[in-house]
């Protein structure tokens, strides 16, 4: 059920992260309120945000009266926020809020000092169905009321009220997966906002990757050191440097691509691979030409010729409908492949051009199997000696799926012809099986290329199981 309201008004919100910005409000005799027929704003001390004038707040960081001009500030942020990510989703996808009902806000004051967390919950009356809350300030963060943020915990909702990924708790990847949700559909938020908040969404770009992806640089306060990190809360397309992504020393790659969910304390341990999948979706990615740290920040071993984005408003509407028709409250990471493949079909069809896209983009960050333009070629044994190598067709370059060494001193042959002249680049996938499947296999297997003359032309060295090799004239 909407809130009542007196009548209508039109006012002006002077928050930290919005000045000057229209906002509606609700208008009984000389008295204003952050309310309109969806959305009602409220502080810690219970009171709705109520002001004998139609300018709410004073753009100045809050300094802890929750009820004067400054306090309005921070409510003013959340109020133009919810507002316009409602907008984002009723015009780009149809959807007329969370599910119907209305969304009060809850912001917080310093009764809790240092208060730096934005979160929702489902209301515990049966007046309020559901409330976003946002904290002042704490932790180097200022005031978790910007619209990156706003976006994330509205969408946390939206999620609520159709998949339920994670609800009552859930395991640690659902928990990932909901997390990543926020983010990402904060991204596309904050894209279709600065495209000018019409029916689609509009181009996104990498260049203006410290805009269009990431979330929450603007709450961010204190500084890093001389890492090139960016100052957010998330970021979509490098997650390691965004400072709510956190890392696991046991498998610092993981906010890059998909390893385990063994090592993850918490499901925000699990956000960056399935949210790079879907900036690379949208963006496309660099082939995979140096293995050096520094360069591999935007590429992939695991697509190592690279892809071309479908753009934002594409990859939007597959993640969108992956969510809202496809995901359930039982979700895991080994199901993000199917569910977004199905929606990328039902949107745009089997085979199309973002079919294809969407494989390549999980594949990139080793949750699905790269688009196949040819067969594949699968290990056939015996083929143990370059006399019984397993012969691959000419024409394409092909991906071998399922070479399988074991024991230790098992050897696998490939054998293919190349145009004098030609110049190959090598990517080596191999990875020690997990424990359990019988395998005596206790290192990452190693690689060499060899000419018909049995000269060998490249060779394995880091012992990494994913490694690259430059290029070879052949």
């Amino acid at each position: 059920e909407a809130f009542s309201t007196s009548s209508c008004a039109v006012g002006t919100a002077q928050g930290l992260y919005n000045p000057n910005t229209p906002i509606p409000l609700a208008q009984s005799g000389s008295q204003y309120s952050l309310v309109n027929g969806i959305f009602s704003t409220y502080w810690s001390g219970g009171g709705l945000y109520t002001s004998g004038s139609a300018v709410f707040g004073d753009k100045q960081v809050y300094l802890g009266n929750p009820s004067n001009l400054n306090g309005q500030t921070a409510a003013s942020d959340a109020f133009y926020g919810a507002n316009t990510v409602f907008s984002f989703y009723q015009k780009v996808f149809g959807r007329n809020g969370i599910d119907g009902y209305s969304v009060p806000l809850y912001v917080h004051d310093t009764s809790i000092p240092g208060n730096a967390k934005a979160h929702w919950y489902q209301g515990y009356d049966t007046s309020f169905s559901y409330w976003i809350s946002f904290g002042d300030a704490g932790s180097g963060l200022g005031s978790m009321t910007d619209f990156d943020i706003v976006s994330h915990e509205y969408s946390h909702l939206v999620n609520y009220r159709t998949a339920q990924v994670g609800r009552d708790g859930g395991t640690i990847e659902q928990n990932a997966i909901d997390e990543a949700n926020s983010d990402i559909l904060a991204a596309f938020a904050k894209i279709w906002k600065r495209n000018g908040m019409g029916t689609g969404i509009g181009p996104s770009y990498t260049a203006n990757r410290l805009n269009d992806w990431v979330n929450g640089e603007r709450v961010v306060l204190s500084a890093k050191g001389g890492d090139g990190s960016y100052h957010c809360v998330r970021d979509l397309a490098w997650p390691s440097l965004g400072q709510g992504n956190k890392q696991i020393p046991q498998l610092n790659s993981s906010s890059a691509w998909f390893t385990s969910s063994a090592y993850w304390p918490d499901g925000h341990y699990g956000t960056g691979p399935i949210a790079r999948g879907m900036y690379i979706l949208a963006q496309g990615i660099s082939p995979y030409t140096d293995s050096t740290p520094s360069n591999r920040t935007w590429t992939t071993p695991f697509l190592p010729f690279g892809m071309t984005g479908i753009g934002a408003d594409a990859a939007a509407r597959i993640w969108y409908q992956a969510l809202t028709q496809n995901f359930s409250s039982n979700m895991a990471y080994r199901f993000l492949w199917a569910d977004l493949e199905q929606a990328a079909i039902d949107l745009y069809g089997c085979g199309s051009s973002q079919h294809q896209a969407l494989n390549n983009a999980l594949t990139a960050v080793n949750i699905a199997s790269p688009w196949r333009t040819t067969d594949w070629v699968y290990d056939v044994e015996p083929n143990n000696s370059q006399g019984q190598s397993t012969i691959l067709p000419t024409g394409h370059l092909h991906h071998i799926n399922n070479g399988v060494i074991d024991p230790n001193g098992d050897e696998d042959w490939y054998q293919f012809t190349v145009p004098a002249g030609h110049t190959l680049s090598l990517w080596v996938n191999s990875q020690i099986p997990t424990s359990g499947d019988g395998s005596t296999l206790s290192s990452a297997p190693g690689f060499e290329l060899r000419n018909a003359s049995g000269t060998t032309l490249l060779a394995s060295t880091t012992g990494s199981p994913y490694e690259y090799l430059n290029p070879t004239k052949i």
